[in-house]
């Protein structure tokens, strides 16, 4: 979605790239800190030991463009 003063634009999943141009920079890109998942199933001896991590990316957004509107 992109909106202004005067319109607003969806896109279903996505707008057209001749519409709308956004310039952004890639700040961080990190994984969160691992977490253990543990499930132990009752009456018996099962045990699951699972890592997780997630990955992030941050970006700064410096710019966004869209071409005018006919109505």
């Amino acid at each position: 979605m992109v909106g202004g003063t005067n319109f607003s634009l969806f896109g279903r999943p996505l707008l057209d790239s001749s519409q709308v141009s956004v310039d952004a920079v890639v700040v961080e890109k990190k994984t969160t800190n691992p977490e253990l998942k543990y499930v132990h199933l009752n009456h018996h001896q099962t045990k699951f030991l699972n890592w997780k991590t997630d990955e992030a990316t941050v970006i700064r957004i410096k710019n966004v463009t869209a071409k005018q509107v006919e109505q």
